[in-house]
This record gives structure tokens, C-alpha cells and sequence, in this order.
């Protein structure tokens, strides 16, 4: 019998059948917006994705940020489960875009003292939105196959190096506003239809790949990529800031070299408030070799 959860966080996209589960839940985290603050969480019924980007792609001065979740709040979401009999994986948001990962492993230690006979792991999971996503639905896959809270700690730090995640923003004011790129060649490459392609190294940090003219360009691109990479197959998830018709271009274009199925998803929006309106996250498992 498994006695486990598994633990994430909000920067995580996951398909609503997986959200839903009783072993499955999610820590808020929180956006910061001017002089508002408010905790956001995928299982929030009232959250407005579309309203939340609409007002971001509207907003040129001010815009939201995300705080990384403290100890403290750590410990009381998992103290939950370990005072119901409970044991726990929690899979953080990467270590190389926040220090998230590090306030949960604080936790961790801290409630060992209190619980030194159960069984607690944080991973860094090196991932953010579907690609975390992925990794929490091949999690989610091994506890229902009956698979040990240890081996699948052990099958999740393989797995995680096995995740190609590749974003894309709508424009260059991403890179401009991440102090990579100057107003000026910002404005001149949007103007020209220049988007750029951003992954999730293998240290977990954010990095920009290249640049492409227009979406028919970055589709032959992700056709590429999954054709050398993914396999025949395979699932893909894809998340979009409130742009369901381009995000319905690409799940097409993956379609199309074999990939089944393509999930399509809200990005979360403690992602989004560093890619932008319009942007998409792409995930797929990468075939060994």
C-alpha cells in the first residue's frame, strides 16, 4: 500500500484529471503586482487566466513578479501530511531560476528532528510549468503502478535530465526586460516579427537558444527538435499565455511528426510573469538513446 503524497508547487502546468487526485497536491506560491499581492495556486476556480494576461499585455510600466515560497510555509504544508501518517516527495520548481528548492530542503531538515522515522524528499527538479508537469505525471505514473516512494525518487532524478523544455515568448521584450537585450533592439526585432527561443538547460537555468522570423519558422524548429529528440508517440504538453491559437498551431505541427498526445494547458502564471503574455512553454521526454 502506498503511504506517500507527491508535493509540488505552482510553477507547475498539470492536466486537470492529475490535479484532481487526493495524492496530489500543489503549494501556492506569490505574484506581486505594484501594490497587490495575492497567492496563486492552478486549483484557485476563480483564478482568471485570461484576465491576468490580458492586463499584462496592457501594462508597459509596472509589471508582476513572483516571491519564492519560505520555510515556514513549507513546514506547514508538509507537517499535514506527516501528522496523518503520511510520507512525501515534493518536486520544487529548478534550483537555477529560483531558491526555492533551498527553503524546502530547509524544511525538510527541520521537521526530520521532529519526525526522524519518516520518509521526506525534496527534489530539484530542474523544470518549470509543463515540463515540471511531465515530470509530476511520470511521478504520478509510478505511485499508481505500486512503485516504492524510493524508487521513484531514484526514477525522477534520472528522469529529469530527460525533459527537453523549450519556451517561447511573443516578442523580444522578454530578453529586454531580463536585461539581455537593449529597448531599442527589442523594438527593431519586433517590428521585424524576430521571436526568440528560450530552454531549460541542464543545470535548470533559463537560456536563450536562438532567434527565429515568425511562427512558421519556430514551428519547423520544434518539428526539428522533436524528430531528433522526442519519439514516435510520446506525449507533449504545451502551455500558453492566453493564446489558445497559436499554442493550437504548434500541437498541430507536433502532431504531425508523431507525437500523441499533445496536451494544451494554461501557463501558470508565476512563469508567465517572466515570459510574457502570448508566450509558450513546450515539454516532451526526450528518447534514449
Amino acid at each position: 500500500m502506498n503511504t506517500y503524497v507527491i508535493i509540488t508547487d505552482a510553477s507547475v502546468d498539470l492536466i486537470p484529471e492529475e490535479l484532481a487526485l487526493d495524492f496530489v497536491d500543489v503549494l501556492p506560491m506569490e505574484i506581486l503586482w505594484g501594490m497587490e499581492a495575492w497567492s496563486y495556486s492552478p486549483r484557485d476556480k476563480d483564478f482568471s487566466y485570461g484576465a491576468f494576461y490580458e492586463r499584462f499585455s496592457q501594462t508597459t510600466d509596472c509589471l508582476p513578479s513572483t516571491t519564492m515560497i519560505q520555510s515556514n510555509r513549507y513546514i506547514d504544508g508538509f507537517k499535514k501530511y506527516l501528522d496523518q501518517g503520511l510520507d512525501f516527495i515534493y518536486l520544487s520548481l529548478s534550483s537555477g531560476m529560483s531558491g526555492t528548492y533551498y527553503q524546502a530542503l530547509q524544511a525538510v531538515e527541520s521537521l526530520k528532528k521532529d519526525y526522524p522515522d519518516r520518509k521526506m524528499y525534496a527534489l530539484d527538479s530542474l523544470q518549470a510549468s509543463t515540463p515540471l508537469g511531465q515530470l509530476l505525471s511520470l511521478a504520478i505514473a509510478n505511485r499508481q503502478a505500486g512503485m516504492s516512494l524510493e524508487d521513484n525518487v531514484k526514477n525522477l532524478e534520472e528522469w529529469k535530465y530527460r525533459v527537453v523544455s523549450i519556451a517561447l515568448p511573443e516578442d523580444l521584450f522578454h530578453l529586454h526586460r531580463g536585461g539581455r537585450l537593449s529597448k531599442s533592439s527589442a523594438i527593431l526585432g519586433s517590428a521585424l516579427r524576430i521571436k526568440p527561443v528560450l530552454e531549460i538547460n541542464k543545470q535548470g537555468s533559463m537560456a536563450l537558444k536562438g532567434k527565429e522570423r515568425g511562427d512558421r519558422r519556430l514551428i519547423r524548429l520544434v518539428k526539428e527538435a522533436f524528430k531528433a529528440q522526442g519519439q514516435e508517440g510520446a506525449s507533449v504538453y504545451i502551455s500558453h499565455g492566453n493564446n489558445l491559437e497559436r499554442a493550437e498551431a504548434f500541437k498541430k505541427a507536433f502532431e504531425e511528426v508523431g507525437a500523441s498526445p499533445v496536451h494544451l494547458l494554461p501557463l501558470t502564471p508565476i512563469v508567465g510573469c517572466h515570459l510574457g503574455s502570448g508566450a509558450l512553454a513546450i515539454g516532451f521526454i526526450e528518447r534514449q538513446a
